[in-house]
């Protein structure tokens, strides 16, 4: 098959693989599963495992990181019964990193301003609806900020350069607050920042 696949023992260890699962996922034979797994995702891998042995279902699949040397990739596992006498199971694996990339960077483009890269208002309006939610009673301090005669930089030198100014300013900005801080871009020439563990003084 020009899918990985790898059969697993009772004790979720590798005991066969072809040549598409060993290149991908580098497992060697008689490696457990759960190596190279953060632990928060054992809990997952081990009810898929769970409810196929138990056949509360014929297959079931779970979506998973595993770190591969520097890097993190998802996969897809499914899992089925292998029927034969060793009571082993089937594993089928589709590498589905590119899926996660592509929705983190969606978030990402929701949730923060294009130009900037600083959080958006909607993104900014969510932290602060969380801060006030809190019971630990955090103390904070907001700001806002607006660029006087930003207009007149956008009319006389263009809008090229008024975006110039806007990536220098929110720069500055950071560096500016605490590691912590908050710099939100909310729309125009108008800026917010969230100053945690603060007051006026």
């Amino acid at each position: 098959l020009p899918m990985a696949c790898a059969l697993i023992d009772i004790e979720d260890k590798v005991v066969l693989q072809n040549q598409v699962s060993d290149n991908m996922l580098k497992f060697q034979i008689g490696q457990s599963l759960f190596d190279g797994l953060r632990h928060d995702d054992h809990a997952l891998l081990k009810d898929t495992l769970h409810i196929v042995r138990q056949g509360v279902l014929r297959q079931a699949w779970c979506e998973i990181p595993i770190k591969l040397g520097l890097s993190t990739h998802w996969y897809k596992m499914s899992f089925c019964h292998a029927l034969n006498l060793q009571q082993q199971l089937l594993l089928m694996v589709e590498d589905v990193t590119e899926r996660y990339r592509l929705a983190d960077e969606l978030t990402f483009h929701s949730n923060h301003d294009a130009l900037t890269g600083l959080p958006n208002r909607v993104q900014f309006e969510g932290m602060l609806d969380e801060l006030l939610s809190n019971d630990e009673d955090i103390p904070a301090c907001v700001a806002f900020l607006d660029l006087d005669q930003f207009q007149v930089v956008n009319d006389l030198s263009g809008h090229q350069a008024g975006d110039e100014l806007l990536q220098q300013v929110s720069k500055r900005l950071k560096q500016l607050v605490r590691k912590g801080d908050v710099v939100a871009r909310l729309g125009g020439d108008e800026f917010g920042i969230l100053m945690y563990y603060s007051d006026e003084v």
